[in-house]
């Protein structure tokens, strides 16, 4: 009996109904759902994870049923609006790579110097006709200079 609750509660989960209304459909509390996901009890865990990633899924299906809705211009475009807001919102916090509003910039790339290295400390040579002072080294001009 407990085992076919849950497989119900998940599968609403899987279709995009909430844990609350799921549990609230069963006549059970979403926290004791929990309790026995995070005990693990018949290996809830995987299962929930799947089912929150489905619900994700179905969630942003949604999104496109309520752009059809708007299409039709039978319900208020500000009902539709918080609807359409609030599936986006689930969809992104569930599945935030998929869904979500960040956009990665990371670069993965190999990059490659040719060339050579120059060695900034050795002397470096006057230009042509130019000669250095007594010590061969090149030298900045001073104040007075």
């Amino acid at each position: 009996m407990e085992d076919e609750r849950i497989e119900r509660i998940l599968d609403a989960m899987s279709e995009g109904t909430s844990l609350r209304a799921a549990c609230r459909e069963e006549g059970v509390t979403h926290s004791w759902f929990l309790r026995r996901v995070k005990a693990n009890e018949h290996g809830l865990r995987n299962r929930y994870a799947a089912a929150r990633e489905a619900q994700a899924h179905a969630l942003a299906d949604t999104v496109i049923d309520i752009a059809t809705e708007a299409g039709q211009g039978s319900v208020d475009p500000h009902t539709l609006r918080v609807r359409l807001d609030a599936a986006k919102w689930a969809a992104s916090k569930i599945l935030p790579k998929q869904y979500g509003d960040k956009v990665d910039v990371t670069v993965d790339a190999d990059v490659k110097v040719a060339g050579y290295i120059i060695d900034l400390t050795a002397a470096v040579p006057p230009p042509d006709g130019m000669a250095l002072p007594g010590d061969g080294q090149p030298s900045l001009p001073g104040p007075g200079d």
